[in-house]
Protein backbone atom coordinates (compact mmCIF):
# COMPACT_ATOMS: atom_id res chain seq x y z
CA UNK A 1 0.00 0.00 0.00
CA UNK A 2 1.04 3.42 -0.80
CA UNK A 3 4.57 2.08 -2.04
CA UNK A 4 5.38 1.13 1.18
CA UNK A 5 7.31 -1.88 2.51
CA UNK A 6 5.57 -4.30 5.03
CA UNK A 7 8.21 -3.50 7.57
CA UNK A 8 6.66 0.08 7.92
CA UNK A 9 3.72 -1.25 10.07
CA UNK A 10 6.64 -2.64 12.49
CA UNK A 11 8.51 0.45 12.77
CA UNK A 12 5.39 2.25 13.07
CA UNK A 13 4.29 0.36 16.52
CA UNK A 14 8.06 0.90 17.53
CA UNK A 15 7.96 4.63 17.07
CA UNK A 16 4.17 4.55 18.78
CA UNK A 17 5.38 2.42 21.61
CA UNK A 18 8.19 5.21 22.18
CA UNK A 19 5.95 7.83 22.13
CA UNK A 20 3.40 6.32 24.52
CA UNK A 21 5.52 5.13 26.71
CA UNK A 22 3.43 5.92 30.44
CA UNK A 23 6.58 6.30 32.25
CA UNK A 24 8.42 9.10 30.17
CA UNK A 25 7.53 12.77 29.12
CA UNK A 26 7.44 11.96 25.73
CA UNK A 27 4.84 9.09 26.59
CA UNK A 28 2.88 11.56 28.54
CA UNK A 29 3.03 14.21 25.82
CA UNK A 30 1.84 11.32 23.01
CA UNK A 31 -0.88 10.27 25.30
CA UNK A 32 -2.38 13.86 25.38
CA UNK A 33 -1.69 14.33 21.52
CA UNK A 34 -3.52 11.17 21.46
CA UNK A 35 -6.28 12.27 22.92
CA UNK A 36 -6.40 15.08 21.22
CA UNK A 37 -7.41 13.06 18.28
CA UNK A 38 -10.03 10.90 19.88
CA UNK A 39 -8.01 8.09 20.39
CA UNK A 40 -7.50 6.29 23.51
CA UNK A 41 -4.68 3.83 24.05
CA UNK A 42 -6.80 1.60 26.50
CA UNK A 43 -10.52 0.05 26.39
CA UNK A 44 -12.92 1.17 28.90
CA UNK A 45 -12.14 -1.70 30.96
CA UNK A 46 -8.53 -0.58 30.96
CA UNK A 47 -7.40 -3.21 28.63
CA UNK A 48 -4.85 -1.98 25.79
CA UNK A 49 -6.63 -2.00 22.41
CA UNK A 50 -5.58 -4.45 19.83
CA UNK A 51 -3.15 -2.73 17.45
CA UNK A 52 -5.17 -2.98 14.19
CA UNK A 53 -7.93 -1.11 16.49
CA UNK A 54 -5.17 1.91 17.90
CA UNK A 55 -3.92 2.03 13.78
CA UNK A 56 -7.49 2.65 12.43
CA UNK A 57 -8.24 5.19 15.32
CA UNK A 58 -5.31 7.12 14.78
CA UNK A 59 -6.02 7.09 10.79
CA UNK A 60 -9.25 8.52 11.37
CA UNK A 61 -7.71 11.27 13.67
CA UNK A 62 -4.73 12.09 11.21
CA UNK A 63 -6.85 11.83 9.02
CA UNK A 64 -9.02 15.19 9.78
CA UNK A 65 -5.63 17.36 10.09
CA UNK A 66 -5.01 19.20 7.54
CA UNK A 67 -2.37 18.36 5.27
CA UNK A 68 1.38 19.72 5.62
CA UNK A 69 3.60 21.10 8.90
CA UNK A 70 0.26 20.36 11.29
CA UNK A 71 0.04 16.29 10.32
CA UNK A 72 3.93 15.62 9.52
CA UNK A 73 4.27 17.05 13.24
CA UNK A 74 0.95 14.87 14.76
CA UNK A 75 2.44 11.65 12.97
CA UNK A 76 6.46 12.36 13.93
CA UNK A 77 5.09 12.88 17.73
CA UNK A 78 3.43 9.94 17.40
CA UNK A 79 5.40 7.74 15.19
CA UNK A 80 9.31 9.06 15.89
CA UNK A 81 11.38 9.09 12.76
CA UNK A 82 9.23 7.03 10.83
CA UNK A 83 6.85 9.31 11.10
CA UNK A 84 6.70 11.15 7.64
CA UNK A 85 7.16 8.03 6.13
CA UNK A 86 3.75 6.45 7.78
CA UNK A 87 1.97 9.51 6.31
CA UNK A 88 0.50 7.99 3.32
CA UNK A 89 0.14 4.71 4.74
CA UNK A 90 -1.46 6.26 8.41
CA UNK A 91 -3.97 8.11 6.55
CA UNK A 92 -5.15 5.85 4.24
CA UNK A 93 -5.69 2.90 6.11
CA UNK A 94 -9.23 3.46 6.87
CA UNK A 95 -10.00 3.81 3.41
CA UNK A 96 -8.39 0.88 2.07
CA UNK A 97 -9.35 -1.59 4.98
CA UNK A 98 -13.05 -0.59 3.65
CA UNK A 99 -12.02 -0.79 -0.12
CA UNK A 100 -11.13 -4.33 0.68
CA UNK A 101 -13.80 -5.48 2.91
CA UNK A 102 -16.00 -4.04 0.12
CA UNK A 103 -13.69 -6.49 -2.55
CA UNK A 104 -14.29 -9.32 0.01
CA UNK A 105 -18.19 -8.95 0.70
CA UNK A 106 -18.70 -8.29 -3.16
CA UNK A 107 -17.56 -11.65 -4.17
Amino acid sequence: MAGQDASIYERMMKGLAQATDEQSKAGREGAVHLEGYGVDLRTATGEMKPTSQLLLEISAGLGKLPEGVQRDAAAMDLFKRVGIEAIPVITGLNENVKRAKELVWSH
